[in-house]
């Protein structure tokens, strides 16, 4: 909980937004989780702290990017819902959409390139955004991954078009000019040609080229333009050409390399000449071609690199190699996501569990069987022959079919009774009636003892000793 909160039974803003916890604080302010006290809804709300409200321009971008999103409606932009000046707390707010996750950034770091599939599920909702923006005369100029956020829902994760804070409206400002006459914004990597030059022209092909640089650094890792300092960068932009992203990743598809690469142009006129334009060749590219965009989403992942997608590691022909199923059974497997061309990122997803293994046998258990069925046997022909009076002659022939092994004798505990001695003068006798009252007949009528239960890790795989 930050320190303005912090000692307050309850810290309310604009009125009506009650804080719940700090998501993040920087130098220009703090954003909050809140929750709308008539609504319930819950929100984000987005502040400058009173010293740094006294400049301007960190004002007027403010002021901006409430207008800049609040005037578009797509399912794929972050809503802006309220604006306002909280006077008790001397902070000015943006209330916005709650979104639950982290940005393409995050998971670019985490899991390094995108494959062809998800780059695309995933930065093509951020263009038709564009599209829309662009109609509504609103250019981005800051895109880059850390602006798309993956919104994590019930339904899966929905790529979201955030922080208009830079936009370019198509309206003047109070004193005439454009709001990019003579200023230079934006991210310095992602920043077109003529952006980097502060061009007073500057249109919504410079939203193409950052969106073909985002393209370009999550199928290959890298940049088109890389340098130690923002003044590198700038040098570059103005003397040298992109390194071509086929170059780079040779794996991908020659028709999806082309499509960026040409996004990336430096000559405005012999780049994409809108969003439209760029996003209608993605579509017809072949990593694209006949693919449900619904089975698609599946394959656009969170902040942390995890998709939806499943899909098991275990080829058929593997599966078929195996001699005992279920003792091989590695329960929940891994699943790895990419596309058709085995570029880029692969990414894991548990599985479903699979069923449990049935319990298996020890591999002596037939053996076992075969013993006990040959000693029922034996002591069924015993107790039936002394049952119709046999005489004690045929028992020792009988008892001589399955000898037990010689077993060394333990000592006794005490002396045996002096009695039982005398009463049976025969020494054979004994050794028959033991014979017949063999232990044998208790265990062909115990049920068989279960199998020892099935040891698995944490994964769900079974230990084999």
């Amino acid at each position: 909980m930050p320190s303005a909160v912090a000692g307050r039974a309850e810290m309310v803003i604009g009125g009506r937004y009650r804080v719940i916890r700090e998501l993040a604080t920087g130098g220009m302010g703090t954003v909050y989780e809140a929750e709308n006290t008539r609504t319930r809804r819950r929100v984000a709300i987005k502040t400058i702290r009173p010293e740094v409200a006294q400049r301007v321009s960190v004002v007027q971008r403010f002021e901006r990017e409430a207008r800049a999103a609040g005037q578009l409606r797509h399912p794929n932009i972050i809503d802006v819902l309220d604006m306002g000046d909280d006077a008790e707390h001397q902070l000015l707010f943006i209330v916005e959409e709650f979104l639950v996750g982290g940005d393409l950034g995050q998971c670019l770091r985490a899991v390094g390139t995108l494959g062809p599939r998800a780059a695309l599920a995933t930065l093509l909702p951020i263009m038709d955004a564009l599209v829309a923006a662009h109609a509504h005369g609103v250019v981005h100029r800051d895109l880059k991954p850390d602006n798309i956020f993956l919104h994590e829902t019930p339904q899966g994760v929905i790529p979201k078009l955030i922080d208009f804070g830079i936009a370019k409206l198509s309206e003047p400002t109070l004193d005439g000019r454009r709001a990019s006459l003579g200023s230079l914004v934006g991210s310095p990597i992602y920043m077109s040609p003529e952006q980097a030059r502060a061009d007073a022209s500057i249109d919504a092909r410079t939203d193409v080229w950052s969106m073909g640089v985002v393209f370009y650094e999550a199928l290959t890792g890298r940049t088109p333009f890389e340098g130690a300092s923002a003044f590198a960068l700038f040098t570059q932009l103005a003397a040298d050409q992109p390194v071509a992203i086929a170059t780079i990743a040779p794996q991908l598809p020659a028709d999806l390399a082309a499509v960026i690469q040409r996004a990336v142009t430096k000559d405005r006129a012999a780049r994409w000449p809108t969003m439209a334009a760029f996003a209608e060749a993605l579509r017809a590219c072949e990593a694209w071609r006949d693919v449900d965009p619904a089975e698609a989403a599946r394959s656009i992942m969170n902040a942390a690199g995890v998709s939806r997608a499943v899909e098991s590691v275990r080829s058929p022909a593997a599966v078929a190699d195996r001699t005992t199923v279920d003792m091989d059974d590695p329960g929940p497997t891994l699943s790895m996501d990419s596309d058709r061309h085995g570029s880029g990122l692969w990414t894991g997803e548990l599985s479903p569990a699979a069923p449990p293994a049935a319990p298996r046998r020890a591999r002596w258990a037939p053996v076992l069987a075969a013993g006990a069925l040959v000693a029922a046997v034996i002591t069924g022909v015993v107790v039936t022959r002394r049952d119709h009076g046999d005489p004690p002659a045929l028992t020792p022939a009988a008892v001589a079919v399955n000898p037990p092994p010689p077993v060394a004798p333990a000592p006794p505990r005490s002396p045996p009774p002096a009695p039982a001695a005398t009463a049976t003068p025969d020494a054979g006798a004994p050794r028959a009636a033991l014979v017949r009252r063999a232990p044998t007949r208790r265990i062909i009528r115990r049920p068989a003892a279960p199998a020892p239960p099935v040891t698995r890790g944490f994964n769900g795989a079974p230990i084999v000793d």
